[in-house]
């Protein structure tokens, strides 16, 4: 039964508000240029969030850089809160652009990429990471072979040997 039929002529029912309609990153972009927005506007949750979390201004910078190009060609991938979108990408890590190691934030091999690709220079930490050191942190030496004397650093010689 319509609700509408069984209200007195004068009154009606209030009309829900117009929902969003999903957009393109592209209209989006437009959309906030025309109203004189930013994309991401300095009052946004998200930078409490990152804030909270110890997520860097600069790897949150890389972040939007990395969403932005990932969907701004795409006419498929459509939302009707791009900001959402962004917030959602960063809680969840949608990109895999970081990592905590030591208590401190770093960027991961995905996240080193996107920093060049994007043109953003960003400082790791003071030391170098050196793989094997990592690999070999809790490793007791073999005193079956000496297999675990080769310094794989060294590289591998052209006849194979190390």
């Amino acid at each position: 039964m319509n609700l509408q039929s069984m209200l007195p002529e004068t009154e009606t029912l209030p009309k829900r508000k117009r929902r969003h309609e999903e957009v393109t990153m592209a209209e989006f972009l437009d959309a906030c240029k025309a109203a004189g927005e930013k994309a991401i506007p300095a009052d946004d949750s998200i930078y409490r969030y990152a804030e909270r979390a110890g997520i860097p201004d600069d790897f949150l910078e890389i972040a939007w850089l990395e969403f932005r190009e990932r969907h701004l060609d795409n006419p498929a991938k459509k939302y009707r809160d791009w900001r959402a979108a962004f917030r959602n990408s960063v809680r969840d890590g949608w990109f895999r652009l970081w990592r905590f190691a030591d208590g401190q934030c770093v960027l991961t091999v995905q996240g080193e990429q996107a920093a060049r690709v994007h043109g953003k220079a960003v400082q790791q930490q003071p030391g170098k990471f050196d793989p094997v050191a990592y690999v070999n942190r809790n490793r007791k030496p073999s005193r079956h072979s000496g297999f675990d004397q080769i310094d794989y650093r060294e590289g591998i010689n052209e006849d194979g040997s190390f």
